[in-house]
C-alpha cells in the first residue's frame, strides 16, 4: 500500500522522515490501527482509467470490465480482465458493441451480457442511446448480438443478476420500467406490484440472494436525488420501500456503487450529492468518499459507517466488485469537482 503523508499526524513527521520503510509503516499503524473494515489504496502499473463502465465477476477473483468514458471524455469499447491481482487490456475477437458509457455488464450462466448505454459522440450532437444487448463468451472473448431491448434505448440504468435472470431497472414509467433478460438473450418487460423506484436513474443495486435485489438512491430527470432504499422480490415481483430511521438515513445520492456482503447486508461507496446551490448544470455535484454497510432487517434498513480512517478519493460512476475472502475492489470513477478520472486500485476488507 502507498501511505499518503498528508494522512499522518503533523507532529509525527520528524519521526517518520528519520525512519526506515518498515518503521514508518509501524508508526503509521500505531496512529491508525487497522479496523475490521478498512481500505487499502494502491497505484497499479496498469488499470482502466474510465467512469460509467460496467464490471462483473467471471470467476474466483476474476473480473471483466467493458466500456466507459475515458479521461479525454470520449466513450470506449475496451475490454479489460482483472485476474491474479492485476488488470490487462484484451484484444477484441470479431465484431462487438461499439463505444458506450452508462452501460450494464452482468454475468449470467456462462456468458457476460452488455446492456444498453450511451455514446456521447461529437460534442453537442446528443450522441446515441443504445437498445442493444450483446453476449460475450469470457473464455473465447467472442461476441454475439442478442434481441433488442423491448423498452427501447436506455442509459444510466441498473443491471443485476438475480437467480436465473438479469434484472434491468430503468428510469422509464412503471409499466415499462423493469426488464428481465434471460440467458438465451431474450428479454421482456416485467410488471411489478408495491411501491417501486419509478423515474430514477443512476441507482446502485445488487442481489442479496437468488430472489431479492436491493436498490438505493438515484436521480430524477430534474436532478432531484433520492436516499430511498427498495427491495424487489422476484418470486412475487413485488417492490418494498424499506423504512429508515431519521437518525440513520443517508443523504440523497446518485451513481454510488454497491456490492453484496451476505444475504442481509451490502457495501456502498461514493456517489454524487448536491451542493446547497443546486445542480447548476453539473457544477453543483460533489463526489463522496464515504463507505457504508446497509443491513436489511425485514422491511427496515440500517446504515453503518465503515472505513473512516483511510478512504479513496470521492467519486461517482465507479464499480465495486466482491473478491474472495470478504474483499472488494473499487475500480475507476470520476470526480465531478476536479473532472479527474481515476485509475487507482482500492480494495476494502470487511
Amino acid at each position: 500500500a502507498i501511505i499518503n503523508p498528508t494522512l499522518i499526524p503533523r507532529n509525527s513527521h520528524k519521526l517518520l522522515t528519520m525512519a526506515t520503510t518498515k518503521a514508518t509503516i509501524l508508526i503509521f499503524l500505531l496512529f491508525f490501527p487497522v479496523s475490521a473494515s478498512s481500505w487499502i489504496l494502491t497505484k497499479p502499473a496498469l488499470a482502466p482509467k474510465v467512469s460509467g463502465h460496467g464490471c462483473c465477476n467471471v470467476g474466483n477473483e476474476k473480473l471483466l470490465l467493458f466500456g466507459g468514458l475515458k479521461e479525454d471524455r470520449t466513450a470506449t469499447n475496451e475490454l479489460w480482465i482483472y485476474d491474479d491481482g492485476k488488470w490487462s487490456l484484451t484484444k477484441k475477437q470479431g465484431d462487438g458493441p461499439g463505444p458506450r458509457m452508462y452501460v450494464g455488464v452482468e454475468m449470467l450462466g456462462d456468458k457476460v451480457f452488455v446492456v444498453g448505454g450511451w455514446d456521447p459522440e461529437a460534442k453537442g450532437s446528443g450522441g446515441t442511446f443504445k437498445d442493444e444487448v450483446w453476449s460475450l463468451d469470457p473464455d473465447s472473448l467472442k461476441w454475439n448480438e442478442c434481441d433488442q431491448l423491448p423498452c427501447g434505448p436506455i442509459s444510466r440504468h441498473t443491471t443485476v443478476t438475480v437467480g436465473d435472470s438479469i434484472i434491468i431497472h430503468t428510469f422509464k414509467p412503471d409499466e415499462e420500467g423493469l426488464v428481465v433478460l434471460k440467458s438465451d438473450g431474450t428479454s421482456h418487460v416485467q410488471a411489478t406490484t408495491g411501491e417501486a423506484p419509478v423515474g430514477l436513474s443512476m441507482c446502485s443495486a445488487t442481489a442479496l440472494n437468488d430472489h431479492q435485489m436491493l436498490l438505493f438512491g438515484g436521480s430524477t430527470k430534474t436532478q432531484e436525488m433520492s436516499n430511498k432504499i427498495f427491495l424487489l422480490d422476484t418470486n412475487t415481483w413485488k417492490w418494498t420501500k424499506l423504512h429508515q430511521s431519521e437518525g440513520d438515513r443517508h443523504p440523497p445520492r446518485a451513481s454510488s456503487c454497491m456490492a453484496r456482503i451476505d444475504d442481509t447486508s451490502v457495501l456502498v461507496f461514493g456517489g454524487a450529492s448536491l451542493k446547497p446551490s443546486g445542480y447548476e448544470g453539473g457544477a453543483g455535484l460533489m463526489g463522496s468518499n464515504k463507505s457504508h454497510v446497509i443491513t436489511v432487517n425485514g422491511d427496515a434498513a440500517e446504515w453503518k459507517r465503515v472505513g473512516e480512517t483511510i478512504a479513496p478519493r470521492g467519486r461517482v460512476a465507479g464499480t465495486l466488485n466482491h473478491l474472495a475472502h470478504n474483499k472488494f475492489l473499487l475500480t475507476g470513477g470520476w470526480d465531478p469537482e476536479t473532472a479527474e478520472t481515476f485509475a487507482d486500485a482500492c480494495t476494502f476488507e470487511v
